[in-house]
């Protein structure tokens, strides 16, 4: 972090009582977050400890590998008012294709899938308006499928951007590393957390697939 972005202001949210060693503790607010681990609660108490600043949400399995990453997200959340939530390519494995550093990206693709949350930018704006993330989803996944369409639903954005990258993964794991050290199995959480996901939505129908059809009755 220091490297890519030494002056921007910075919040960690510990879990499990941790106190994490920091290069300069100065720059850093550090929030205990609240146990047992929830992404989602942690994630809420990170930003509140923003205040009133836009907010990028990254896991502590990711790494900057690109200069000036996170001024590039912010310019390209700034290039038009529609963009609600941001994110950069991902080396490693991300299960939305576009935020695949292997895919080809513009500057600022438009996304109709949900973004994954291993990196991403999110206005101020945003929040105010969608809200926190619902902490219903205390497993693997779901979180990020319902604040997307939360966010498409009132009329945002989601993109992704070319103009910088992030690294997912912690040591041998190239992905879900953090899940994989605090709550055990992904593949039976995601199915826990599909379900429960379907049932916020009603009707079995998929997040992304409801929002089209209510952008598609939109405009016609």
């Amino acid at each position: 972090m220091d490297e890519f972005e030494p002056n921007t202001r910075r919040v960690v949210v510990t879990s499990r009582g941790v106190r994490p060693t920091l290069l300069h503790p100065n720059r850093w607010i550090v929030a205990p977050g609240a146990n047992p681990f929830l992404f989602a609660r942690n994630a809420n108490i990170g930003i509140l400890s923003a205040g009133e600043d836009d907010v990028v949400l990254m896991n502590d399995d990711v790494r900057l590998i690109t200069k000036h990453s996170l001024r590039e997200l912010e310019r390209v959340a700034y290039l038009r008012s529609s963009i609600g939530i941001v994110s950069p390519q991902v080396v490693g494995v991300v299960g939305n294709p576009l935020q695949d550093a292997r895919s080809y990206c513009e500057d600022a693709s438009i996304s109709e899938e949900r973004l994954c949350f291993v990196c991403v930018y999110i206005k101020r704006e945003v929040i105010r308006k969608v809200g926190s993330l619902d902490e219903r989803f205390n497993g693997y996944g779901g979180d990020d499928d319902d604040y997307s369409l939360r966010t498409q639903l009132l009329g945002y954005d989601l993109v992704v951007t070319k103009s910088c990258m992030v690294c997912h993964g912690f040591g041998s794991e190239r992905s879900s590393s953090s899940f994989a050290r605090t709550l055990g199995t992904t593949k039976e959480s995601m199915t826990e957390m599909n379900a429960a996901l379907d049932a916020k939505w009603h009707d079995g129908v998929s997040p992304m697939r409801y929002a089209k059809t209510l952008a598609y009755r939109t405009r016609v």
